[in-house]
């Protein structure tokens, strides 16, 4: 027989020399050596093992299953095979050692030994028994050649069972164990190992409870390996070696260039690598079918990507833009391996693509087709077709955005390839948003205005912080612009590039009258480059502009640096007008800019200041004039510009410019004053001269304007005027003083008030008293009044009088009354109760001029009420009436009732309200007409 024929050959090599035979074929491609048997196998081994031939550049295939290779592996540590092996879809049994001898070397697999080869279409079944390190079902060592270092295995599977009774790092793989770098004498890498595997799978079993750091399809490479449409697919009973330091396909020294793609496993092992695939069908999902090389169907889920909430329809057919990805990676193919079925909601009446043309709300389901390929299905999945927003977008008809689902509609229009560049949309609400607008790809390009109206953001949460870059509510924007907008709420991100307001800013870009006091807080570890206005700008250059804006928020998280305060990274950018007031900064100053990066910033801003630094200072550092406490009618200078929604007046006189490569330059020269003026503050340089312009609005006369520094400036009495002063070297607190404050009596010598200014009632013109309500019995419904003299600002009072207005000195006090009333110095809404209490206004009512219960409503300016604890007053209603006790009037009190028009107009009255029948002749007070009268 053959076989024995080949073991005489070989005896008598050993005093013959090296013998060699070899296959049938020439190794081409067209005309590969052919294995057709054992003997074959033998004579292939045998040739690579001596050296003979490592069949380099040769193509081998395999023309029949070998039943049984007896063991005999394909070269050793020192000679390997270096050429393609085509197994011809056949399979090689290999078995080696057993339960009480296992193979006790390290390397043991059908290829023992294989450098920059490449093996396909081949199987491996059988049993290793080793007490050694790196068995695998195909391959030992795939090891780097000089110039090829790479080595390919592809449609290769292996049913092996590998049984380890190795203790510690045993190496095996399913398929390859070891990939080998080359190197030289020295040790040194010449080439790294690099093995890749395409449309291979193992089905084997990998056994040894004392064996650690598997892998299963490749037990270690020294450098890179590629997975690419793999399974791994033993059930879990097949699987007993350790999980440490072991790999479910693999594990590679280089992570950075080593990929798995589109592989998956049926079960774990050790470190989770791939996807998740199932060896049943539970009918609950959309499922494509994987075949293994033992034939038997797995399940991958497949993905459906592009279904969105909402679609925007502009008259022509939808297009919905979903992908079906299969797992296997063979394209899917609509209507034989999967269709679409699409309902209207409600009703469910069925519609197709073509129908979707109007607007409503739609269910759409992916059900397998025909083919076989598929099973199950997804969905539904629910969504909306959106028209475009009410409006033409002109200046004159802009698109009205007018709550959150007109946002949301902007988002998905935007992602859909409608940019609105030269439109104009306005916002005509305060809304809430949890949407970005614009994409990398589709950005937003029109102009957006706020109108005043406040931008809510909500992007993720403490705890779940959105880790993607360029996260702010308008996400992507191209030559856009976007202007009188107020950004509130937070952003929180784990990614770079965030922003309150925008992710990243290309083109020719204006933010103008802007005010951002929303919260940007980062977890971004390093050079996180967020901003509060813009994340990112574009690196053209001078092409984004921040003008009249205020960030007055908080910008936060301690591990991120490299921030800016108004634009995180980009080139070439314009300030003007602007101020960095932020409320708390606990971003790093590492590597950041008040105003954007170090190395980005140019440095030509024009009026920008700051109020604190963050890392580099940038803009103006600034010296402030506040207004105090009793500042009445103050304004500053002749604002060249004034921006209401960010509060900005920015003060700014150029005599001239130039341009230079075709951005503005300003010098110090052409600066004759740069302020900002910003609610009660105004921010300047030192030794700028400021414009004071105090108006004598109503409630001051004859006024003055003092500083804290030592500066007094008197205006002609009762007229105001404009005054110039250099701007100090410190801050000072500037405040309106007036000679006199006036107050007004009304029609029935009796009023409530309140002024904002210290007054002097003993200075009070003839005939004017002023009164606090010093206490209340609820036994007799009555309060006390005290009269007052110096008074603070903020008392609530009652004044008497004859009708008319006052002139009452103003005055510091520092005195305190004990009050029921509460006065307002500005519009202050009130309510029937509140906290416990029970509030009364001074009005003519049923009982006369008197206090009666509150309705819900606004008090106005300069008035007070009467503040009671609800539970003293509960016997009120409107036939009882408040008391009033004047202790200046000794030693009595009086009722005060407002005299009615026509018959008992004239009547007298006692102070309990009795009606006497005429005119008393008795010593007392009494009231006639609504005025107190003493007879004696």
């Amino acid at each position: 027989m053959k076989k024995n024929y080949l073991l005489l050959a070989l005896t008598m090599m050993t005093v013959q020399g090296v013998w060699a035979q070899e296959l049938s074929g020439s190794g081409t491609s067209a005309d590969p050596y052919l294995i057709k048997d054992y003997d074959d196998w033998y004579i292939f081994a045998t040739n690579v093992k001596n050296g003979v031939n490592n069949y380099e550049g040769k193509v081998v295939k395999l023309e029949a299953d070998l039943e049984n290779t007896y063991g005999t592996m394909v070269g050793d540590m020192s000679h390997s095979f270096r050429g393609t092996f085509d197994g011809g879809g056949h399979t090689i049994n290999f078995s080696t050692g057993n339960p009480s001898v296992p193979f006790a070397e390290d390397y043991c697999a059908p290829f023992r030994k294989v450098i920059k080869a490449t093996i396909k279409n081949l199987k491996t079944t059988g049993t290793i028994y080793t007490s050694g390190k790196y068995a695998a079902g195909i391959v030992a060592q795939a090891a780097a050649g000089l110039k090829a270092p790479k080595c390919f295995f592809e449609n290769c599977h292996s049913s092996m069972n590998i049984i380890s009774s190795y203790e510690g790092a045993g190496k095996h793989g399913g398929l390859v164990a070891e990939g080998k770098s080359l190197r030289d004498n020295l040790g040194m890498v010449i080439s790294a190992s690099w093995t890749e595997f395409t449309k291979c799978s193992f089905y084997g079993s990998l056994k040894g409870e004392n064996t650690t750091s598997c892998g299963g399809l490749m037990g270690f490479s020294e450098y890179i390996v590629k997975f690419k449409d793999c399974l791994f697919v033993p059930y879990a009973s097949d699987i007993t070696i350790s999980a440490t330091d072991s790999y479910t396909f693999g594990y590679a020294y280089n992570t950075q260039y080593s990929t798995i793609d589109n592989c998956f496993y049926l079960q774990t092992f050790g470190t989770e690598q791939g996807s998740k695939c199932y060896n049943l069908n539970a009918g609950l999902n959309f499922f494509t079918q994987l075949k293994a090389g033992n034939g038997e169907t797995y399940y991958a889920n497949v993905a459906i990507d592009g279904v969105q909430k909402k679609y925007y329809y502009d008259g022509d057919a939808m297009d919905l833009g979903i992908s079906v990805k299969p797992a296997n990676c063979e394209n899917l193919v609509q209507d034989s391996d999967y269709v679409f079925s699409i309902v209207r909601v409600p009703g469910n009446t069925a519609v197709t693509m073509a129908d979707l043309t109007h607007t409503g709300t739609y269910a759409l389901t992916i059900n397998a087709g025909t083919s076989g390929r598929c099973v199950g299905s997804s969905g539904p999945y629910q969504f909306t077709v959106t028209a475009l927003p009410t409006g033409t977008g002109t200046a004159d008809d802009p698109f009205i955005i007018n709550d959150s689902g007109d946002w949301d509609s902007l988002a998905v229009i935007v992602a859909g390839g409608k940019s609105f560049s030269g439109k104009y949309l306005q916002l005509n609400h305060d809304i809430n948003v949890w949407s970005m607008v614009g994409t990398d790809s589709e950005p937003f390009g029109g102009y957006f205005n706020g109108n005043g109206h406040k931008l809510t953001v909500g992007l993720g949460t403490a705890n779940n912080p959105i880790a993607e870059n360029n996260v702010a509510p308008f996400r992507f924007i191209n030559s856009a612009t976007i202007q009188n907008l107020v950004i509130d709420g937070a952003v929180y991100t784990a990614g770079q590039y965030g922003s309150c307001l925008v992710g990243k800013a290309d083109g020719t870009c204006l933010i103008r009258n802007c005010k951002n006091v929303a919260t940007l807080s980062s977890t971004f570890n390093g050079e996180g480059y967020h901003g509060s206005f813009v994340g990112k700008g574009d690196m053209s250059y001078a092409r984004l502009r921040i003008q009249g804006c205020v960030f007055a928020g908080s910008l936060l998280g301690a591990s991120t640096d490299h921030v800016g305060g108004f634009i995180g990274k980009g080139w070439a950018k314009h300030f003007a007008s602007c101020l960095f007031a932020p409320v708390s900064v606990t971003m790093s100053g590492n590597g950041s800019g008040t105003l954007t990066l170090p190395y980005d910033y140019e440095g030509y801003p024009q009026d920008v200041f700051y109020t604190t630094t963050l890392g580099e200072a940038q803009g103006n550092p600034t010296y402030t004039i506040s207004a105090g406490s009793t500042a009445y009618g103050l304004a500053f200078g002749n604002p060249t510009n004034t921006y209401d929604v960010s509060g900005i007046e920015a003060i700014t006189k150029l005599e001239k410019f130039q341009i230079d490569g075709g951005h503005e330059v300003y010098t110090d020269s052409a600066m004759i004053t740069r302020l900002l003026k910003y609610g009660d503050v105004c921010y300047g340089l030192a030794d700028r001269d400021i414009s004071f312009t105090l108006t004598n609005a109503a409630g001051l006369n004859n006024c003055s304007i003092a500083g804290d520094g030592g500066l007094v400036i008197t205006p002609t009495a009762g007229t105001g005027g404009q005054y110039t002063f250099t701007m100090p070297e410190a801050s000072v607190t500037v405040y309106a003083l007036g000679t006199n404050a006036q107050v007004t009596v009304g029609s029935h010598e009796l009023s409530s008030f309140c002024s904002p200014y210290d007054l002097n009632f003993t200075q009070a013109p003839e005939g004017l008293k002023a009164y606090v309500v010093s206490g209340f019995s609820p036994t007799t419904m009555s309060i006390t009044l005290t009269q007052a003299d110096y008074v603070p600002a903020g008392t609530g009072l009652v004044v008497t009088g004859a009708e008319g207005t006052y002139d009452v000195p103003i005055a510091a006090t520092d005195k305190v009354w004990a009050n029921l009333l509460v006065g307002v110095v500005a519009p202050t809404p009130i309510t029937t109760t509140d906290n416990g209490y029970s509030n009364f206004i001074l009005s003519n009512g049923s009982q006369g001029y008197n206090w009666y219960a509150s309705a819900p409503g606004t008090l106005p300016a300069g008035k007070a009420y009467l503040r009671l604890p609800t539970h003293s007053v509960s016997n009120m209603n409107n036939a009882r009436r408040f008391t009033w006790i004047f202790e200046d009037l000794n030693p009595t009190g009086i009722q005060e009732v407002q005299a009615a028009d026509g018959e008992g107009a004239d009547a007298w009255y006692t102070l309990d309200g009795v009606r006497l029948s005429g005119q008393p002749t008795t010593s007392g007070i009494y009231v006639r007409q609504g005025k107190k009268y003493v007879v004696k």
